[in-house]
């Protein structure tokens, strides 16, 4: 609990503690089988599609609703 500095207002409540388990559940995860990530990529929650590449490896992510999935390829 921490004060204003004010004095005169109330005390302020920080909610960004997250337990463990939804912490966990927001990371991301790592697909390794192409036609698990497609069937991922047509869901109805994923909201975009990301590609970046370099000169070894090719990333491809897609944000769903909570979570990111990626393929490394």
């Amino acid at each position: 609990m921490y004060f204003c500095n004010c004095g005169g207002c109330w005390p302020i409540f920080f909610f960004f503690e997250v337990d463990k388990q939804a912490a966990f559940a927001i990371m991301g995860k790592q697909i390794s089988e192409i036609k698990d990530f497609l069937l991922t990529a047509l869901r109805k929650d994923a909201q975009s599609v990301k590609i970046k590449h370099s000169r070894d490896v090719i990333n491809i992510n897609v944000r769903c609703k909570k979570c990111l999935y990626s393929l490394c390829l």
